[in-house]
């Protein structure tokens, strides 16, 4: 399963989640910093806020060693363990949300 936000990529490939910076406007947001693989059985929890009409939503992962999220779209674009989404990307992520929260349960 793969999903594309708006400063970044997502993909979910076995037990792994990908989370990706491709694309000129992701790359600079993180530096250069290319992708980073995170076990599913490692995410302690997921944070994500829908995307309005005029605002965009995110979806942040938390594991050991993460860094925290202050629970705003400012926070989520500047952390590297969150992806931004608009409002026709959201149905996309919320696949992604339900399926890793089911993997979290197992």
């Amino acid at each position: 399963m793969k999903v594309s936000g708006v400063n970044g990529q997502l993909e979910l490939a076995g037990d792994l989640l990908l989370i990706k910076r491709e694309g000129f406007l992701a790359k600079a947001a993180f530096f250069g910093k290319g992708e980073k693989a995170v076990k599913v059985d490692a995410l302690s929890s997921i944070e994500f806020k829908q995307a309005g009409w005029l605002s965009n939503g995110f979806i942040h992962f938390v594991f050991s060693g993460s860094k925290t999220l202050d629970g705003n779209i400012d926070a989520a674009g500047k952390n590297e363990n969150a992806v931004i989404f608009n409002k026709k990307q959201q149905a996309d992520f919320q696949a992604l949300h339900s399926e890793l929260l089911q993997r979290m349960s197992r």
